[in-house]
This record gives C-alpha cells, structure tokens and sequence, in this order.
C-alpha cells in the first residue's frame, strides 16, 4: 500500500518536471509563434525587422578607428587660479 502511494506521487513529479521542462516551454512558444504571425498579417505597418521604435536610445561605439591626428583636437588652455583679496 505504502509502495503503491510513494510510486504514485514519483510518476506525478516525473510527469509534472517533464512537462514544465519539455512540453509546456515548447506550447507556449508554439503559441507565441501563432499570435506573432496573426499580429503581423493584421498589422502590415508594424515591421518586424525594425530593430528600434521611435524614441529608443541606441548607442554604437566604433572601436576599430582611432584618432591619429590630435592636432584637431584644439588648444589647450592652461587656466590659473587668481585669488581675490576681498577684506
């Protein structure tokens, strides 16, 4: 009895670890599949290829180039600290 109540409660977990492991993420990215194509043919203008929305911020960096000539750069200015004799 005791055997039959303890193999019982092993097959739900086995079941429930496999289906919340396996089979439930495969469902939902099936359906999430489904609504995103539905969406899409219903929404012509929106383009799921578009990377950014109007208004995001986006930031590139070109780490292959390097500033040879600083001479572009400007002057340098050296400041000096002027001390007020204030009485």
């Amino acid at each position: 009895m005791f055997l039959r109540i303890l193999g019982t409660f092993i097959i739900i977990y086995v079941f429930f670890r496999i289906f919340t492991g396996i089979i439930l993420p495969a469902i939902l990215n099936w359906q999430l599949k489904r609504y995103k194509k539905k969406y899409y043919s219903q929404n012509p203008q929106a383009k799921e290829s578009q990377r950014y929305r109007k208004g995001d911020v986006n930031i590139t960096m070109d780490n292959g180039k390097e500033k040879s000539d600083s001479d572009s750069i400007g002057e340098y200015v050296d400041f000096e600290d002027i001390k007020d004799n204030e009485k």
